[in-house]
């Protein structure tokens, strides 16, 4: 997910896709969102041992030749229809894109699930990406994603949701563009807002993030679902530290809050509060994020996003240049790669119960309450505006 896309160059995205029909509890948990985290760290720990290898190539752009890229999908579609999704429910998406200097065609493949609400007026767009190797990034988001689509298969939801496991993203967020791309202009205009899951368990804080910067002035528009969320963490009595409660925290601390398990988290630097790395803010502003992740395409379409992610942006690391960039995901920076995991040797099942035991059950449990909340009361009403 999060690079700084060190994406090897050549790789081109030829847009045209073939359709192949083919914490511990917190308070407001119930056994039903209980059961949401128990079953996401199950398909977690599978794909932690089984299917490690995720990737079609390395970050030269060679082919990994035993890679379980296909496995992978194949094992996703099969626990999805014994979850109780029919396969009619259930199409891949296919696309194609070129890699490195030779040009060769390969053929990316996203899975599609659909979830028909009482009402097909709206939808909803649920995403995780399957490929990469890391057990945090991103096998996390695809494990609650699963969860997610078992829980609400018996379900009548109020409005349709897709459910979308992306291609290459560790490839330059190949698949969701793809799909982004083919959406219709009345598809784009009846989505209320879109979901990102990545990397949801290493991280030291829940975070969710939203919003697009205003290239016309110092203002965050399309933060519809940003504030929505906070509406429902609120609801559900979390406690939420947004752009308000984190602007120049910081800066009088001289540390971030206290990490509590039932509470949401997002990026802290504002406009007059930048990162300690050089006081300044660029294009990641509160409660935004870097643009390295499946919401950017969605993000270019205007449609509101709201971005799960656990990490720490008050992490140092190495003091580098991703310093309190929210690439280090611990403030421990003797474990990991100075306390990254993502995109290293060290984002591995191993490590997550080495380092932190509890932790994918409780960002699980916190993150799997929140999607529920939003999914079954979606509705963004004229008390979410759409710029801070």
């Amino acid at each position: 997910m999060k690079k700084r896309k060190r994406v090897f160059a050549g790789i081109l995205v030829l847009v045209f896709c073939m359709f192949s029909l083919n914490f511990y509890p917190i308070k407001a948990a119930n056994e039903k969102e209980d059961e949401v985290a128990v079953n996401a760290k199950r398909y977690l720990d599978y794909m932690g041992i089984h299917l490690k290898v995720r990737s079609n190539f390395n970050d030269l752009g060679k082919v990994i030749k035993k890679n379980q890229h296909k496995a992978a999908l194949t094992w996703i579609k099969k626990e999805i229809v014994k979850a109780g999704i029919p396969k009619s429910s259930i199409k891949e998406q296919n696309y194609k894109y070129t890699v490195g200097s030779k040009a060769k065609n390969y053929t990316g493949t996203n899975l599609i699930v659909t979830l028909r609400g009482k009402s097909n007026a709206k939808q909803i767009i649920v995403g995780s990406h399957y490929d990469g190797d890391g057990y945090g990034d991103n096998a996390s988001g695809v494990a609650l994603n699963m969860a997610m689509i078992k829980k609400l298969a018996h379900e009548k939801v109020p409005y349709t949701i897709r459910f979308v496991f992306f291609d290459g993203e560790e490839l330059g967020l190949l698949g969701s563009t793809a799909y982004a791309h083919h959406m219709k202009a009345s598809e784009v205009k009846k989505t209320m807002f879109m979901v990102n899951m990545d990397s949801l368990v290493f991280g030291d804080y829940c975070n969710i993030y939203g919003g697009l910067r205003s290239s016309a002035s110092n203002k965050i528009t399309q933060l519809q679902g940003y504030l929505l969320a906070v509406k429902k963490v609120k609801e559900l009595g979390m406690k939420v530290y947004g752009p308000k409660e984190l602007n120049g925290y910081y800066k009088k601390h001289k540390r971030g809050p206290k990490i509590e398990k039932n509470a949401i988290y997002t990026n802290p630097w504002t406009f007059h509060n930048g990162s300690p790395a050089d006081g300044k803010v660029t294009a990641t502003v509160s409660p935004m994020t870097l643009d390295a992740s499946d919401h950017v395409a969605f993000k270019q379409l205007n449609i509101p996003y709201i971005y799960f992610e656990a990490t720490n942006w008050y992490a140092k690391g190495d003091g580098g240049i991703d310093a309190y960039t929210g690439y280090y995901e611990t403030i421990r920076d003797k474990i990991g790669k100075h306390g990254m995991f993502m995109n290293t040797k060290y984002d591995t099942k191993k490590n997550l119960e080495k380092y932190f035991p509890k932790r994918a059950m409780e960002h699980f449990k916190l993150y799997g309450t929140l999607l529920t909340k939003l999914l079954k009361e979606p509705d963004i009403g004229k008390d979410h505006p759409s710029t801070y």
